[in-house]
């Protein structure tokens, strides 16, 4: 008798949860998500090992953490972002301008997951340009977190 409710409670959620994908044009975000998440994929890992590599003593730490994360995330691209990540670590020359422009890089996806969780929850976004810069700038760290 319990599994039987169990059972009817899961099939009657993933119901509504499909109904309220479709209705609210949701496969439009999560292909906008996935875009984003693409291109800024690379960024987000090189701006973690530059970061890392700048707090811990040694940046060889931050691309085993990072090769952890990785290999669990996308295990068949993992050994290709990684080798590129620790080719583009060991150069050492990520300057003022480098990291902000990594993490400028990184801000779309930021923006894009505040955007998404903003229709989720029917927030109406109205930042001006810069704040809401600086939203998607603080999101990007914690992405890097």
């Amino acid at each position: 008798m319990d599994a039987i409710k169990t059972l009817q409670s899961a099939a009657l959620i993933l119901r509504e949860s499909g109904r309220s994908f479709l209705r609210n044009a949701d496969l439009q975000t999560a292909a906008a998500m996935a875009y984003y998440t693409f291109l800024a994929f690379i960024p987000l890992c090189l701006l973690a090992v530059a970061l890392l590599g700048l707090l811990l003593a040694s940046s060889d730490s931050a691309l085993t953490s990072l090769e952890t994360v990785a290999t669990q995330a996308f295990p068949l691209a993992a050994d290709a972002i990684l080798k590129e990540v620790s080719v583009l670590a060991r150069h050492r020359t990520w300057g003022l301008l480098g990291l902000a422009l990594l993490l400028w890089s990184v801000t779309p996806l930021a923006s894009s997951f505040r955007t998404a969780f903003g229709t989720l929850f029917n927030m109406v976004n109205t930042l001006p340009y810069w704040k809401g810069k600086l939203r998607d700038i603080g999101g990007a760290l914690v992405l890097v977190a």
